[in-house]
């Protein structure tokens, strides 16, 4: 689910990258398990939504409605390449969406690109996506995401490699975790709640202030990993069985 809005362009009557031939697609695959599968497009995609779908932006703006479309077009392309069978992927009350039984997923856009993640319940606890223009955070924007220790570990981490936007990663890395925690907690995580660090390795962690509840016991920390790739930054968690971590 989205806690923030990108503009998004006019769809184009074409389909998702599939079969992970897109480099997001790529980047993320590289950033988590093998089972889970991603679906990425570069652009909108125009395709008919299935009524319980259409009318979850029944009210949006066209920007929104072509936003919407295309992640659930990746979304439906990543479960036929799951084997489950096609149904709708209705959207929840906090706007996560509604995945068919025995599936955990994510989707996320910006300007850009829309991706969906999606795994058997069985092999991956919960996973979540997030997708950001590699860009500086807004200035009242980091003041409301990031607290005061997250703030001084950027300002370590943008003395010594400046290149990389650490603030728009630590807040991309807390959208990723927030799409992790929601199903599994179903409450609110506050971007002030948690404890974000980032690493120059590609890493990060996470400390949450409830335990998510899991096959293994309860999990404190996520662990997940981070990408740059064509402009955009690339987070992605996910929880597997017997561990915390998406490492490979």
């Amino acid at each position: 689910m989205e806690r923030h809005a990108d503009p998004a362009g006019a769809p184009r009557d074409d389909a998702p990258d599939h079969g992970g031939s897109s480099t997001a697609a790529r980047a993320y695959a590289a950033l988590l398990p093998p089972a889970v599968i991603v679906v990425a497009a570069s652009h909108n995609v125009m395709v008919r939504l299935d009524p319980a779908e259409a009318r979850a932006v029944a009210a949006a703006v066209p920007s929104r409605v072509a936003e919407f479309t295309t992640g659930r077009a990746c979304a439906h392309e990543a479960l036929r390449r799951l084997g489950v069978p096609d149904g709708s992927i209705g959207r929840g009350s906090r706007g996560e969406p509604l995945w068919p039984a025995g599936v955990v997923g994510s989707i996320t856009h910006c300007d850009g690109l829309r991706a969906a993640a999606v795994a058997r319940r069985g092999e991956v606890t919960g996973v979540g996506i997030d997708a950001e223009p590699h860009l500086p955070l807004p200035a009242d924007v980091m003041e409301l995401t990031l607290t005061p220790p997250e703030k001084r570990r950027v300002g370590h981490l943008s003395a010594a490699v400046p290149e990389i936007a650490w603030d728009r990663v630590v807040f991309s890395l807390k959208e990723a975790t927030y799409k992790l925690w929601y199903p599994l907690r179903r409450e609110w995580l506050g971007f002030e709640e948690v404890d974000a660090a980032v690493h120059t390795d590609g890493t990060f962690t996470v400390e949450l202030p409830r335990p998510l509840p899991t096959p293994d016991g309860e999990v404190l920390v996520v662990r997940g990993r981070w990408a740059v790739t064509d402009g955009l930054l690339l987070t992605a968690a996910a929880l597997t069985p017997a561990r915390s971590s998406p490492q490979r």
